[in-house]
């Protein structure tokens, strides 16, 4: 049977570890550690946590993390047994991960009473649940695009307006395609050790 060529999406999951057991108060410290794309986009989550502090009173330490070596980061922290009191996750896995390690702490209870939990598309709870219980929120997605050369295909004799529709077809397409002795090759991914690497290789494995 052939497998329907879909590009998954990959979701920022904000996570609430163990250390947030008790509610905090106005005296205490809120703990947080962000990662990905957010060096570049420092001015806005100054912005975003100013905003929170103001309204809940509640004092905010926060870091900005880029993907490299940000889930290091990650599990150094929880190791340690002082983790952050939020933490945003990217790849889909952490949530088995984290959650199997008594790293997280279920929000269920708290997500009953949030109006927000009804207008996150069903689908992308799956991505925060472990065991039928949900450990953090999806925070926004993506849709990877699978982009073609069309001078590439009419070379290798494929109808460029054609493209294909299933796994089985894109690896016949990439395997025409393909020409070493000139440097030419039917499908590629980064190969950096990277968790961009990593999130491009979950579209061909999901």
């Amino acid at each position: 049977m052939k497998k329907s060529l879909t590009i998954p999406l990959f979701l920022f999951l904000v996570m609430v570890t163990m250390q947030l057991g008790a509610q905090k108060t106005a005296t205490q410290k809120l703990s947080v550690l962000i990662g990905g794309h957010v060096i570049e986009e420092s001015d806005a989550w100054k912005y975003i946590i100013n905003n929170f502090k103001n309204q809940y009173n509640v004092d905010v330490d926060y870091q900005l993390v880029g993907f490299e070596g940000y889930r290091d980061k990650l599990v150094t922290s929880f190791a340690s047994g002082i983790p952050m009191d939020v933490v945003l996750c990217n790849l889909i896995g952490d949530t088995a991960d984290f959650a199997s390690r008594g790293w997280l702490e279920p929000i269920d209870n708290r997500l009953a009473a949030w109006e927000g939990t009804a207008q996150i598309w069903p689908k992308l709870w799956e991505a925060v649940t472990y065991q039928d219980k949900r450990y953090g929120i999806p925070w926004y997605t993506d849709a990877r695009l699978l982009m073609y050369n069309y001078d590439l295909f009419e070379k290798a004799g494929l109808d460029p307006k054609k493209p294909p529709q299933t796994w089985e077809e894109l690896r016949a397409y990439a395997k025409k395609i393909t020409a070493p002795a000139k440097g030419v090759y039917g499908y590629g991914v980064s190969g950096a050790s990277s968790l961009i690497t990593t999130c491009a290789y979950y579209t061909i494995t999901l």
